[in-house]
């Protein structure tokens, strides 16, 4: 899937408009899709391979605890 860069936008900018995360696993996978892509920044109006999002796991929610207790 390709899409398309705005003006002033970089990789984590990107990222994270198309899928709500910018972390570092997203990141390499966008850098291993566009091999000729070097730069954080990106060129407004280029369309760019973007990866398919790998499901993350979810870890169990943490209680609040009181502090009183």
């Amino acid at each position: 899937m390709k899409q398309r860069a705005l003006v002033g936008e970089t990789v984590s900018d990107f990222l994270y408009r198309i899928f709500a995360r910018d972390d570092d696993e997203i990141e390499r996978d966008f850098y291993l899709l566009n091999p000729t892509h070097h730069s954080p920044h990106l060129v407004a109006g280029v369309e760019y391979e973007v990866p398919t999002p790998k499901q993350i796991e979810v870890k169990d929610e943490v209680s609040e605890v009181s502090r009183w207790a």
